[in-house]
């Protein structure tokens, strides 16, 4: 008989394993010095005859895994433990696996044909927040981690720099609070220009958006005072907010 398992050298000497297949079980205490010591994961192989009866199976636990979002929040959750411990998951917590962000063929990175799905998690550090986002990838039922980052903040509202005056769009006196993981970014901001008063939506520009709709798509109640004076108080559904005061010329400049 001809036998090949898949192993990694993390388990203690004399592991059991145990297998149900064709109604049958069976447990075998793994004791020799060559294999003892693993983690065996699967089993195949033949029984050398003319007509050998082959056969190939995964121990229970161990079965091959495919990359879809349920498994894809579990598989980052786990990552995120592994991190910063099991204390990460808080009230206000937020992990996001979106089935927009699934690519079957791979390609997400360069380097990979598997199929990979971005993610992205939220969670309280300390007096902050931690935000980041996470590359998975299916290595031949493994699901594992090929690109992790992230970043803190604090949620505390903060005025921005200064803002450049819009002459060409007729946009003057430009001022900016932003708290949370917006920050101080103006490529949200410029969609409020174009947009009558009102409860108006902008949504952070980049490319891998669709699904975070949570933290990237802002509610804005846009009013308009005298003097052509306009300001948006927004907010998503985590928290995040900015206020943007700005000025329209009452005749507006040709677009360049």
């Amino acid at each position: 008989m001809t036998v090949a398992c898949g192993v990694r050298p993390v388990s203690p000497a004399g592991a059991e394993s145990t297998r149900a297949a064709s109604r049958r079980r069976w447990r075998q205490p793994v004791t020799h010095p060559a294999f003892a010591s693993r983690d065996w994961r699967c089993v195949q192989g033949n029984s050398n005859q003319a007509e050998p009866d082959v056969f190939a199976f995964s121990f229970s636990g161990y079965e091959p895994k495919e990359l879809t979002p349920a498994t894809a929040v579990t598989r980052l959750k786990s990552e995120l433990t592994d991190r910063y411990g099991p204390g990460w998951e808080k009230p206000g917590s937020w992990t996001a696996c979106p089935r927009e962000e699934f690519f079957p063929e791979g390609g997400f990175t360069a380097d990979s044909d598997r199929p990979q799905a971005l993610c992205e998690f939220r969670f309280r550090a300390g007096d902050g927040w931690r935000h980041g986002s996470v590359i998975l990838t299916d290595e031949f039922g493994d699901i594992v981690t090929t690109s992790f980052s992230s970043r803190t903040f604090v949620k505390a509202m903060r005025a921005c720099r200064p803002l450049r005056t819009l002459r060409a769009f007729g946009v003057f006196d430009r001022r900016l609070r932003a708290g949370g993981w917006v920050d101080c970014r103006e490529n949200i901001i410029g969609d409020l220009h174009g947009l009558k008063p009102g409860v108006r939506r902008v949504s952070l520009h980049g490319t891998n958006r669709a699904g975070f709709e949570d933290a990237v798509r802002f509610r804005c109640v846009l009013r308009a005072r005298s003097g052509g004076r306009r300001s948006a108080t927004c907010a998503n559904d985590l928290g995040d907010r900015f206020i943007y005061r700005f000025r329209l010329a009452t005749r507006q400049p040709a677009r360049l």
